[in-house]
């Protein structure tokens, strides 16, 4: 008997393959949907411990306040004793830059980082090259932002920097652990050689100096922070800090909207997979009232027919629900 059921589920089955397609797409595409918003959390976290990790990135880092004529005011943090490596002190461009495209005007963060990269906080190439010894007229952009407006490696651009336009040659797009992609911050960045700083800004009041250090502690890189600022004589502008364990948390809230929003739509395809589910099995029953007689007729007892709806819809939904959540994982991590 058993036999026969599931042979005239296979039959119905493949009888009405445009109900059948429908079905499991929309039970893949709820599943896929749900289970994406349940990942993405974890994706983000995730994402952003592998990038630290590819990046040897730091797990603190200082800026200097404004005013600071060199590099040496930083120093003292590296020599610290909890301190395994550091880069650094780079020389920065904070709110004097901005980049000119047909497309708008984005502010720009622009870093001096020499021709071979730094150890720590190590900016990963994803497309063309790093800066060459003797590029100064060349430039590294956030990977985000390049995506963001088109830009395209090898292309001209041009930045305004102190009421001047200077004129450079794209040579690559990068990432780094410890710069948050444009549009996610309101402004990008972009890196250039460090001799390249000093004629974009000719006074060494006007820039700022970042360094990168990792420490043998760091789960404790805001204690560590703290400690550092202490060092400086009481009075004076001690330097601006940030650490690793914030920016993946501030990372892991700006996608929890994100999140919550897949979380709702998931929940209510779930709810329309079943709402289409049971319309099919009402209009299944309907439409084969007079085989659900015959089956009756042959012995099939009243358990038996619900066992072949059962049958044919579970066993369609099941395939597609795990096809869904593969989906699902999948497709966190390539989107974000």
């Amino acid at each position: 008997m058993w036999t026969a059921l599931f042979r005239k589920a296979r039959a119905d089955t493949l009888s009405q393959p445009l109900q059948t397609a429908l079905v499991f797409l929309v039970v893949a595409a709820a599943t896929a949907t749900f289970t994406f918003a349940l990942t993405t959390a974890q994706s983000v976290n995730d994402a952003y411990l592998d990038r630290h990790a590819e990046t040897n990135g730091a797990h603190v880092w200082f800026t200097s306040p404004e005013g600071v004529s060199g590099p040496s005011f930083l120093a003292p943090i590296a020599d610290m004793d909890k301190v395994t490596a550091s880069s650094g002190p780079f020389p920065v461009l904070f709110g004097q830059s901005a980049l000119l495209t047909d497309k708008r005007v984005v502010d720009l963060r622009v870093f001096g980082i020499p021709a071979e990269r730094p150890e720590v906080g190590t900016p990963i190439i994803t497309d063309g090259r790093w800066l060459a010894t003797n590029g100064t007229r060349e430039i590294v952009f956030d990977k985000g932002l390049a995506r963001e407006l088109g830009l395209k490696v090898e292309e001209p651009v041009e930045v305004l920097t102190n009421g001047r336009i200077v004129t450079f040659t794209v040579v690559g797009f990068a990432v780094t652990s410890e710069l948050i992609s444009y549009p996610w911050e309101f402004s990008g960045f972009a890196m250039v050689l460090p001799e390249t700083i000093e004629r974009l800004e000719p006074d060494p009041t006007k820039r700022a100096w970042r360094l990168n250090v990792r420490i043998a502690e760091p789960e404790n890189a805001d204690r560590f922070g703290q400690e550092a600022i202490t060092t400086y004589p009481v009075g004076d502008r001690a330097p601006d800090r940030e650490n690793w364990l914030d920016i993946k948390e501030n990372l892991t809230e700006t996608f929890k909207l994100f999140a919550t929003f897949f979380g709702i739509f998931g929940v209510v395809s779930l709810g329309a997979a079943a709402f289409v589910i049971v319309n099919v099995v009402i209009g299944y029953v309907m439409a084969h009232a007079r085989d659900i007689g015959l089956l009756k007729s042959i012995g099939f007892t009243p358990r038996q027919v619900a066992a072949l709806l059962l049958i044919e819809h579970v066993g369609l939904s099941l395939p597609a629900s795990a096809l869904g959540i593969l989906l699902g994982f999948a497709a966190a991590p390539a989107i974000l």
